[in-house]
Order: structure tokens, then sequence, then C-alpha cells
């Protein structure tokens, strides 16, 4: 992992501990949505010791994924499901963070949401029916 912090207040971060963190050759679903999550709560902070003012804008991407397996983990008992990536990079579409009151998990879901979106599935399982964002996984770790 590394971050480089520009002139222009722009920050690149890589995070290469997604791919394999669950299995070979694989990407679980719910460890890229933490690490975005995580990463941009982390780079927010960053900003405000910089007194970096908003807009901020959030443009993730996975790169080289083609083939890997894209993991839904099942908590409920049953077997994980996985479908392989088609495309060997995943640009996502950008957010924009104009408040930092923004409810980050909200100000993401689209972004998430088209990261299932690319192995076929609907959009996120850790969103519930109201939109509320319900990480199964490591409750609580973004607050």
């Amino acid at each position: 992992m590394y971050a480089n912090l520009f002139r222009n207040a722009a920050i690149e971060v890589v995070d290469s501990d997604i791919i394999n963190s669950f299995a070979a050759n694989s990407v679980a679903g719910v460890s890229v949505e933490f690490a975005l999550l995580q990463m941009t709560q982390n780079l927010l902070r960053i900003f405000d010791e910089l007194e970096v003012r908003p807009p901020y804008y959030v443009l993730p991407c996975l790169l080289n994924v083609k083939g890997r397996k894209f993991i839904k983990i099942n908590y409920d008992g049953f077997e994980n499901e996985e479908r392989p990536f088609e495309i060997d990079d995943v640009i996502l579409p950008d957010a924009v963070i104009e408040d930092r009151s923004q409810v980050l998990e909200q100000t993401l879901r689209p972004v998430i949401d088209v990261l299932w979106n690319a192995c076929g599935w609907s959009g996120s399982p850790n969103y519930d029916g109201e939109g509320n964002y319900t990480l199964k996984w490591k409750e609580n770790l973004l607050s």
C-alpha cells in the first residue's frame, strides 16, 4: 500500500492487499467496500488536518482483475457465491463529497453498487431495504 500527496491536494492511494485477501485469485466484495469506506474516512481526516476544504472527489478503480473471483460472503451459513470479473479494469464512477456532514456510506453507495454490478449482482448486499449500510463483517469498525 502506498499514498502520494500532490501539491494540488490530490491524494493517490494504492492498496494491493484487497486482492487475495480472502482466497487466492479472489476479491471479497465486503473487503473492497470496507477498504473504500475506511480509506476515504481516513483521507477526509487528513484533509481536515491540512485545512483542505470540500468538495472532495473519490475516484476508485480495481485494476488487473479479469478472471479473479468476486466473492459474496454469505453470513447465514450457506456457501459463499463467486463470480469472475470479465473485464480487466473496473473503473467505478466518481463520488463527490461536498459537505463533511454527508453520510459516507450513502455518498459512496452508487460506487459500491456499480462494483457489485460489474459481476452481475444488482447491488451491494450490505445495504438494507431502507438504504442503510448494514455491514455484518467487522461491525462498527467504520466508527
